[in-house]
């Protein structure tokens, strides 16, 4: 049996699937032959290939599914070659706020942080709502937030931004 060109996965979700074969490229006797197959599948909606760009794009109803049926194909090998999944979104915004934070001290020349201002402006609100009434609900949970803001939501001991902030005033690069 032939060696198979490699087909690396580069784009993988629930309804679309794109495949590179760069072995293959400006074969277009190779591309209909992929095209033709993908057509067959049952689930598959749209195909589309181009063997300049040596890529093909199908559209299906389950990608999944169907990246796991064609891994036999006969036409190429299949490889993910998918990059790691993104950050959950918490994560991402936490660090575009650490990063916000210290371009804030840069430009003040201070200690001063957005926690601090952080923590003023929810005490203030947690207070309001106290005079207003509000005890309970609104108060309590600005009160939960305003403590929350101080610890920087992740403890030291597990590498949150407290201890990365820290390390960089003193000067402490070893962790």
């Amino acid at each position: 049996m032939p060696d198979l060109p490699k087909g690396r996965v580069t784009h993988l979700t629930p309804h679309r699937l794109r495949i590179k074969i760069k072995a293959k490229r400006y074969d277009e006797s190779f591309f209909s032959a992929v095209e033709d197959y993908f057509t067959q599948r049952p689930t598959v909606d749209r195909v589309e290939v181009n063997s300049a760009t040596a890529g093909v794009l199908v559209h299906s109803a389950n990608s999944r599914a169907l990246l796991a049926a064609i891994r036999d194909n006969g036409l190429f090998t299949v490889v993910e070659d998918l990059p790691p999944p993104a950050q959950p979104i918490l994560v991402q915004i936490r660090d575009e706020l650490s990063d916000f934070n210290d371009a804030l001290q840069d430009l003040t020349g201070t200690q001063q942080d957005m926690r601090g201002y952080l923590f003023l402006a929810l005490v203030v609100s947690a207070g309001y709502q106290i005079l207003r009434g509000e005890i309970f609900s609104p108060a309590t949970t600005l009160l939960w937030y305003a403590g929350e803001a101080l610890r920087l939501w992740v403890p030291k001991d597990q590498g949150g931004t407290n201890g990365s902030t820290e390390a960089r005033r003193t000067g402490d690069t070893t962790g």
